[in-house]
């Protein structure tokens, strides 16, 4: 999973939000089966990308709707203490490209 993540977080910085969006699909729906706290975790990720994809068609009120799904899953990073810095790490990059984008 740190192979994808990382793969995540340099298209995130590329603001390659739909394809980011694609490379967490698979682990996504493999921890449904067996962690769900990670796969909600993935989850968020997945809706944190596709929000950004949003805000940067101008699609304000999908950004909107799909971004706080983001936020409902990113306060589980806290209860998965073995991935908990990458996560951790994942989050505060969504949050700061959202920033970077919303300021242009």
């Amino acid at each position: 999973m740190k192979n994808r993540c990382d793969i995540f977080k340099k298209m995130i910085l590329n603001e390659e939000f739909v394809e980011a969006h694609e490379v967490l699909e698979d682990p996504w729906k493999r921890y449904k089966k067996t962690d769900p706290v990670v796969s909600n975790i993935l989850k968020g990720f997945i809706n944190g990308a596709t929000a950004l994809a949003l805000y940067k068609r101008g699609n304000l009120k999908g950004y909107e709707k799909v971004w706080k799904t983001f936020l409902k899953y990113e306060v589980l990073i806290e209860k998965n203490s073995e991935n908990f810095e990458l996560f951790e790490e994942i989050r505060s990059l969504l949050h700061s490209q959202k920033n970077k984008i919303a300021s242009l």
